[in-house]
Formats: structure tokens, C-alpha cells, sequence
């Protein structure tokens, strides 16, 4: 499951369907503690009771906090895990790592230059971490099988060493590093999408230091190969996102631009390419340059 995140608060609506418009609204909201500092949160079923919980990684108390769901959308109070001195969280996901049917957790460690493995109790509870070395402070990352072998492996964007470190899993909980990618500077975001339609996983990664989208076309046995790099004519690029948004049955991808204040849209030919990026979102007077695919 990829993880949903939020920065800073943690938010639950209602959602709430209009008839003719077919639009969804949210009536009210909850707050609810978390730990210092939380910037990624994760949704899952954590204790198998068919209602969805959440954690969060909370960066200044170097803990993640698991708040299991009642049935009326409302959290119980979290319950803090300590990822050690200096873990300094920066993202957590989700995914059953050693194949036994409960949630585990992975969690970007930017402090502490590794991924935490927690694997699940099955009843929101968690084993003692295991940390997997990685680059210098990552910042994200995704799931996905990258070599066909039906085991969730991992790619994590190493913001201070310009890399994506790509971690196959064995499994059992363990996962051994199989590639190190190298980047723009300061990757912030992957996101894992089939782009180019040959059922097999490859990478899109933000780099927040130079204003790009950095893609990588997996080959099927947990290793890839740089297909391009997307100059979007933003700012600061600090999250990519993958979806048809257009319908035509292709990948599309979408960042947000924390120093422009605005969305870029790219729109996915099915091959791996990309055009020029679109900005549906608030644009400043001065934006206006557009994304291409430089080889």
C-alpha cells in the first residue's frame, strides 16, 4: 500500500457525496495527538480488525505513533515507538514484509542514515525494529516487487547523497541492498509507477535541489536504468505522484512545487516520456516555464 501523507496535523473527515455535481465534500474534521514534529503518515489495517488505522513519523521525538481506528472513524490515543537517538523520521509506509498477513512499518530515518523494518504483531503492536543501512538522510519511500519474485522490495530517496538506494526484500523482514541510483540533487520524493507499460515497476523521483523529476525504468530484476530527467521550471520540488489523471490509460505524473506555490501536471505518453508539464494549480505571475524530457 502506498503510503497518504500529511505534514504537520493529522486530518479525518467524513466524506460526504453530492448527488448531481458527483462531488465529495468532507463535514467536519478530528484532531488528534501525535507525536513532535509528525510529517508522513501511513493508513492501514495494523490489528486485522477490518478498520483502518494510522501512523505517523514523528520527526523531532525520533518515534513513530501507531492510533488504531474505532468503527465510527474516530482514533484511540497513539501509542509512541522509538526509533532510536537521532532516527529523525522522515516517512513511513506500509506493506507485509515477511509474508504473514499483518502490517509491518518501514521508516525513512533521515538522522540516522537508515531504514527501520517493524514488523507487526498482528494487534497494532510491533517487533523490535531492524535498521537497514541506506544513503545520506532519506527522505522517502516506495513499495513495490521491482524483480518478479513476489516479495515487497524498497526504493529510498536519499536526499543528502543524491541517490536512490533500491533494497530487495528477502521475505522474512530482511532486505539487501541490490542497486544504488544516482540522481539530481537532493531527491525528496519516489514514487513507484509502471511508465512505460511493460509490467515492469520503475521510479519516479523529485529532486527538490534542482527542480527536477529524475525517471528510472526498472528491468525486472531489481535493478534500473535512467530513462531521462524532467525539467519541471519550478523552484523547489518536494513530492511526485503517479495516476492516470487524463483517462487515456497511461501513467501521468504530478509534483508539488513548495517554492513556486504551484502543481505541475506531466502527462504520460505509455513509453516513458513525458510532455511538457502543465500547472493547474495556483501559479505566481512570473511561472510559466514548461517541463521536458532531457536525454
Amino acid at each position: 500500500m502506498l503510503p497518504r501523507i500529511l505534514c504537520c496535523s493529522l486530518l479525518v473527515g467524513t466524506l460526504v457525496a453530492t448527488s448531481a455535481a458527483a462531488q465529495a465534500r468532507f463535514a467536519g474534521h478530528g484532531d488528534y495527538p501525535a507525536g513532535f514534529a509528525p510529517v508522513s503518515i501511513a493508513i492501514a489495517d495494523l490489528n486485522r480488525d477490518q478498520i483502518q488505522d494510522l501512523v505517523s513519523a514523528d520527526s523531532n521525538d525520533n518515534s513513530v505513533s501507531v492510533m488504531l481506528g474505532n468503527a465510527d472513524g474516530t482514533f484511540q490515543s497513539p501509542r509512541p515507538i522509538s526509533l532510536g537517538t537521532n532516527a529523525s523520521p522522515r516517512c513511513v509506509v506500509t506493506g507485509d514484509f515477511n509474508r504473514d498477513g499483518k502490517a509491518d512499518l518501514a521508516v525513512a530515518d533521515s538522522g540516522a542514515h537508515t531504514v527501520s523494518i517493524l514488523l507487526g504483531n498482528g494487534d497494532g503492536t510491533f517487533q523490535m525494529s531492524l535498521s537497514v543501512p541506506v544513503g545520506v538522510t532519506p527522505s522517502s519511500i516506495g513499495v513495490a516487487d521491482f524483480n518478479g519474485d513476489n516479495k515487497p522490495d524498497l526504493a529510498v530517496a536519499n536526499r543528502g547523497s543524491n541517490t536512490v538506494s533500491v533494497l530487495l526484500g528477502g521475505g522474512d523482514g530482511t532486505f539487501v541492498p541490490r542497486q544504488t541510483v544516482m540522481t539530481d540533487a537532493a531527491p525528496a520524493s519516489v514514487a513507484v509507477v509502471d511508465v512505460n507499460q511493460d509490467r515492469k515497476m520503475d521510479l519516479a523521483v523529485a529532486n527538490s535541489g534542482s527542480t527536477t523529476i529524475s525517471v528510472f525504468l526498472g528491468q525486472g530484476d531489481g535493478t534500473f536504468q535512467a530513462s531521462g530527467t524532467i525539467a519541471t521550471g519550478g523552484t523547489a520540488i518536494w513530492s511526485v505522484a503517479a495516476a492516470d489523471v487524463n483517462g487515456d490509460g497511461a501513467p501521468d505524473l504530478v509534483s508539488a512545487d513548495n517554492g513556486s506555490d504551484r502543481v505541475s501536471v506531466l502527462v504520460g505518453r505509455g513509453d516513458g516520456t513525458f510532455q511538457a508539464a502543465r500547472f493547474p494549480g495556483r501559479c505566481r505571475p512570473e511561472c510559466g516555464g514548461v517541463g521536458r524530457l532531457q536525454r
